[in-house]
C-alpha cells in the first residue's frame, strides 16, 4: 500500500513539471485545474500548507480568466484543505467568498448544495450544531433538488451529523450515521473517504461500551487511511484507538496511538488534533490516578485549543475534564471555576451529554463540601437525562457516583 502513496507523490512531481511548462495565456485554464488537482494531493499526503497555496492561486487563476463559477469551486476546495488543519475561521471565510462568487448565479444549485454542507462541517467542528443542523439541512433541499447525486455532499452532511449526534443527540444515533455515511463511501468507490466515517463510528462504540467493535473499527479506518495514503485520517483513528486503550487498560498502546496522533497533528499544524492527543492523554493519567499529569496535560490541551481564537467542538469536554482532574486532586475551588465555565459554554451550545455529566461532578463536589441536600438533585438530574439519551454507560458510571 506504499504504491498509492509514491503514486501521489509522483503525481505531484509531474504536475509540478508540467506548471513549469504552462506559462503562455491560452494554458492558464490548464494551469488552474493542474493547481488544483495539485493542491488535492496535496490535502492526501497530509500537507496542507502547500494544498492551501495551490488552491488559492488556482482561485486567482479563475478570477483573472472571468470564470466565477470555477473560482467558487477553488475557494471552496482551499476551504475542506482548512477543515483538515483544524483551521474553521479561515474555512467559513473561504466558503462566504465562494458564495460572494456565485451571489448572481441562481442557476448554481449543486454549487450552492456544496457551500451550505461545507459550513455545516465547518459549524460542527466548532461546536455549533444548531447553525451546522440549519445548513445541512439547507443543503439536503438543494441537493435533492438536483438529483442527490454528489457524494462528497452526502458525506460530508452524514460525517457532520453524526459529530452533531455525539453533541446533542445519543451515541446511538452517531453510529448509525457514521455508518450510514461508510456505506455512502462504499456504494459511490469511495474508499479513500471511509476512514474519517470508521472513526466516527468508533468513537460512537466506545460512547456505547462496544470496546471490541470500536476498536475493530478504529483499526479498520487505519489500514485504509495507510493503505490510500490519507495522512490526516490516520491521525484521527490514532487518536480514537488512544482512548479505547484507555477505556480498555491497555496503558502502553494508548501511549503509542496518542505519539503517533500528535507527531502527524503536529506535521499537519492542526491545533485541534494535538488539543485532543493531550485531553486523552490527561485521561489516561486520571485513570492511574496520576491526578497531577492530569492536570498538566489538559492545561496544556486547553491552551493548545485557544490558539488561533478557534473553539473546537471538545472545548466544554476539555474543561470538564480540566475540572475533573482538579476535583479528584482535591483542589474543589479550581474544579468548580472550571465546571461553570464548561456548563455555561455547552448549556449556551444545546449540547446534552456534556451537561448532564457536569451534574454529575458538581453533585461531587457539593458531596465533598458537605453540601449533601444540594448534591442529591445534581445525580437525579444527570440520570434523567443520560436515560433520556440512552446513554447506558455513562448512566451506570452516574449510579457508582
Amino acid at each position: 500500500h506504499a504504491g498509492s502513496v509514491y503514486a501521489f507523490v509522483n503525481a505531484a512531481e509531474h504536475m509540478k513539471a508540467a506548471l513549469d511548462l504552462l506559462i503562455s495565456d491560452e494554458e492558464r485554464p490548464r494551469r488552474a485545474e493542474l493547481l488544483h488537482r495539485l493542491s488535492d494531493i496535496y490535502i492526501y499526503t497530509g500537507r496542507p500548507d502547500k494544498a492551501i497555496e495551490a488552491g488559492l492561486a488556482s482561485a486567482a487563476l479563475w478570477r483573472d480568466l472571468g470564470s466565477d463559477v470555477k473560482q467558487a469551486e477553488a475557494y471552496l476546495h482551499v476551504s475542506f484543505c482548512c477543515h483538515w488543519q483544524g483551521k474553521e475561521i479561515d474555512a467559513v471565510k473561504h466558503i462566504q467568498r465562494a458564495l460572494k462568487c456565485i451571489e448572481n448565479r441562481p442557476e448554481q444549485i449543486a454549487l450552492l448544495a456544496r457551500v451550505n454542507a461545507q459550513w455545516g462541517l465547518a459549524a460542527t467542528v466548532m461546536g455549533e450544531p444548531l447553525l451546522a443542523r440549519e445548513k445541512l439541512q439547507q443543503a439536503d433541499i438543494l441537493h435533492s433538488s438536483v438529483g442527490g447525486a454528489d457524494a462528497f455532499i452526502a458525506v460530508v452532511s452524514l460525517w457532520s451529523l453524526s459529530w452533531c449526534a455525539f453533541l446533542t443527540e445519543s451515541p446511538g444515533q452517531m453510529l448509525a450515521y457514521a455508518l450510514r455515511g461508510a456505506q455512502v463511501c462504499s456504494t459511490s468507490h469511495k474508499p479513500e473517504w471511509e476512514p474519517m466515517m470508521d472513526y466516527s463510528a468508533a468513537w460512537a462504540c466506545m460512547q456505547l461500551g462496544q470496546l471490541a467493535e470500536g476498536q475493530r473499527l478504529a483499526q479498520e479506518a487505519l489500514l485504509k487511511a495507510q493503505q490510500h495514503g490519507v495522512v490526516g485520517a490516520q491521525g484521527w483513528a490514532n487518536l480514537v484507538q488512544a482512548f479505547l486503550a484507555i477505556q480498555a487498560g491497555q496503558w502502553e498502546e494508548a501511549e503509542k496511538s496518542a505519539a503517533s496522533a500528535y507527531a502527524i497533528a503536529t506535521m499537519l499544524h492542526d491545533a485541534d488534533m494535538q488539543a485532543r492527543v493531550l485531553w486523552s492523554r490527561s485521561v489516561c493519567a486520571g485513570w492511574r490516578d496520576d491526578w497531577q499529569r492530569a492536570i498538566d496535560d489538559i492545561k496544556a490541551a486547553l491552551a493548545m485549543a485557544r490558539k488561533d481564537g478557534e473553539t473546537s467542538m471538545v472545548f466544554p469536554h476539555l474543561l470538564v475534564q480540566a475540572a475533573k482532574a482538579h476535583f479528584f486532586a482535591g483542589k474543589l475551588a479550581e474544579a468548580q471555576h472550571y465546571l461553570d465555565e464548561a456548563m455555561q459554554y455547552a448549556q449556551s451550545r444545546h449540547y446534552r451529554q456534556l451537561p448532564a455529566l457536569g451534574q454529575r461532578l458538581q453533585g461531587r463536589i457539593w458531596e465533598a463540601q458537605g453540601r449533601f441536600v444540594e448534591a442529591q438533585p445534581c445525580f437525579e438530574h444527570s440520570l434523567a437525562e443520560l436515560l433520556a439519551l440512552d446513554d447506558q454507560v455513562e448512566y451506570a458510571r452516574t449510579q457508582e457516583a
